[in-house]
Order: C-alpha cells, then sequence, then structure tokens
C-alpha cells in the first residue's frame, strides 16, 4: 500500500467525546479510503501533553506523522484536517507538511469544514437536517469556535444562510472573536422563544461547550437564564452526526479528484 490517508486535528482531551466525534470521523474516512493506509495527527501540544499524562496515549503532532509515513516509503499522501475554518491554523498545518514536500511523490490537502460559499451552504443544510424536527417555537443557538478574524466571516454566513432558507429559528454565535454572543441574544429577544436550545458548533464537546456555553458566570446559558429565558444544552460535537461527518469526507474526495 503506497498511499497514505493523513486525518489532523485539534484534539480533545475528553474521552467520551474524543471517541465519538474525531474517532467517529476518522473511521468515516478510512471507510472512504480503503485503498489508503490510516494515520492521524493532533495540532494541540497541550493537549497531546494531556492525553499522555493522563492517559498513557501517544499521539504524533503533524510533523512526526509525516515523517512515520515516510520512513515506511509511502509516496502518495492525501491530508484532511478536521478544522471548520481556515486561517493561521489551516496555513500551518500547510506550511508544516510542505516541508517534507520532496520525500512524496504527491501531497494532497482536503480543506478545512467551511472554505466557500458551497460549503456554507452544505453545512446548513446538514444542520438543518440534524435538527429538523426541532418545534418552531424554540431557538437553537450554535455556538462556534470563532477565533482570527477572517475577511469573509463563515460564522456569519452561516447565520445568513440559515434565515435564507427559511429556518429563522436557527442562529450563530462565537466563542471568541465575532460575531460572538451578542447576536444570539438580540435573535433570542427578537423571537421571544418558548425555550433556547443550545449545541456546539465544533467538532467535539470540549472545554469551549463545557465552560463557555453551560458553565457558570458569563457562559451563554447563565446569561440566557439571566434574562429570563430557559434553556436546553446538547453536548455534541458535529462529529457525532453522519451528516456533518460527509462534508469531510466529500472534502477529501474533492481533493483526490482535483
Amino acid at each position: 500500500m503506497n498511499k497514505a490517508l493523513l486525518v489532523i486535528s485539534f484534539g480533545t482531551s475528553h474521552k467520551e467525546t474524543r471517541e465519538t466525534t474525531i474517532g467517529a470521523i476518522e473511521k468515516d474516512l478510512q471507510d472512504a479510503f480503503r485503498d489508503r493506509q490510516f494515520f492521524h495527527a493532533y495540532t494541540s501540544r497541550h493537549i497531546l501533553k494531556k492525553l499522555y499524562s493522563n492517559e498513557g496515549i501517544e499521539i504524533d503532532d503533524p510533523e512526526e506523522a509525516l515523517q512515520r509515513i515516510a520512513a515506511e516509503g509511502i509516496k502518495n499522501v492525501l491530508i484532511q484536517s478536521t478544522l471548520m475554518t481556515g486561517g493561521a491554523e489551516y496555513e500551518k498545518i500547510r506550511f508544516q507538511a510542505l516541508k517534507y514536500r520532496d520525500r512524496f511523490e504527491t501531497l494532497l490537502f482536503g480543506e478545512p469544514v467551511l472554505s466557500g460559499e458551497e460549503d456554507i451552504h452544505l453545512l446548513a443544510a446538514a444542520l438543518e437536517k440534524i435538527f429538523e424536527n426541532t418545534d418552531q417555537e424554540d431557538l437553537i443557538a450554535f455556538m462556534g469556535h470563532g477565533g482570527e478574524a477572517l475577511v469573509s466571516n463563515p460564522y456569519v454566513l452561516l447565520d445568513e444562510c440559515f434565515r435564507k432558507d427559511g429556518c429563522p429559528n436557527f442562529c450563530v454565535g462565537t466563542a471568541e472573536a465575532g460575531p460572538g454572543f451578542e447576536p444570539v441574544l438580540e435573535r433570542v429577544k427578537g423571537r421571544s422563544p418558548r425555550k433556547v436550545i443550545l449545541t456546539p458548533l465544533m467538532i467535539a464537546a470540549g472545554e469551549h461547550a463545557l465552560k463557555d456555553l453551560t458553565g457558570s458566570g458569563s457562559s451563554w446559558e447563565y446569561r440566557l437564564k439571566r434574562e429570563g429565558y430557559e434553556t436546553r444544552t446538547i453536548l455534541k460535537g458535529l462529529g457525532e452526526y453522519p451528516e456533518f461527518r460527509n462534508i469531510l469526507v466529500q472534502h477529501a474526495k474533492r481533493a483526490v479528484e482535483l
């Protein structure tokens, strides 16, 4: 087998969600590319150290994984990240990988989940399918990670897509940077829903979901309850939903077909 599939994730130290999200994504990608030897890596040094310290688990970082692939004599590599958006984290993965370009015959990159307008619509359609049985009197608030400012903010575009698709009871905010929580609160006040359903728009329901979405103090749940709204939390990462995982499989296939 002279071809490899390398799946790169930020990672999570939460065992339960790791197996049902990142692990499930990796399995679907392995099933889609049975002609490729499977490898995986995490980018977060903090999580890698925590996994080894707490569970004795050793996972490669991206460069270690590429060195391992090269050492096995594999010449054709497909890299699929599980990142939600592009930006510095994705460019770092590409930069690290391209340092090993001369050790491979082909080095292909599958794009992050939200890499263009078509992807915005694909994710919106997947989420609308996943939550199609939600009562119209309730409002679903998705919390994305956020992070660095992007020229065209995919979270804002996703929110706009929901409204254009006739899903005004779906809204999107972020834990960090824009658009933040304020647009969610504004939408809640404008619709006065019977209940606000909170759920992460992240691969895994990790620290942000546990702290920023449902924790005490300044979490979304706390702030909404302080405003008098009833809430319910669905602590499931996107990786738990097959409709979402299929988007990453399609991205990987698109990279091979280009």
